[in-house]
């Protein structure tokens, strides 16, 4: 039922103190696949289970936004008891999120994660030259 409505557009988060609405940014494909998982089960494997609002909070930030997984950890917007380890949320993203149908839909939107982590490592590596060394690689490279 709760899958339902949030499908229908619906209330989004039974947290009392999260009152954003994580699921509808999703593409309509890939929020189907969401709400599928949840409907099978397979969120359930823990004492406090992952709710829809929780994965989709993973894939805005971390695809759409891309915000590393354990940045998303520190800025978990759910109450302490659901709090997840940066570790969970690797497994979770890794074992579930990576693998849900139409995630292609929201890379598609904001532009792969790793394709972003990429381009700031180059960037990273090129601000991080000395001058001199950057001159001796344009040297090096003219030959």
């Amino acid at each position: 039922l709760y899958a339902l409505a949030a499908m229908s557009g619906g209330p989004f988060s039974s947290d009392q103190v999260v009152q954003e609405d994580y699921i509808s940014p999703l593409p309509d494909a890939l929020r189907r696949s969401l709400m599928a998982v949840h409907a099978s089960g397979r969120s359930k494997h823990s004492a406090v289970p992952w709710r829809p609002e929780m994965d989709a909070f993973v894939l805005l930030r971390h695809v759409r936004d891309g915000i590393s997984l354990p940045k998303v950890a520190e800025q978990w917007p759910f109450e302490s008891a659901t709090k997840r380890s940066k570790d969970a949320i690797k497994w979770r993203w890794k074992k579930v999120l990576k693998r849900l149908d139409a995630l292609d839909d929201l890379r598609l939107i904001c532009g792969s994660c790793d394709e972003r982590e990429e381009a700031e490592t180059q960037m990273n590596t090129e601000a991080s030259l000395q001058p001199w060394v950057e001159d001796a690689l344009v040297k090096l490279h003219a030959r």
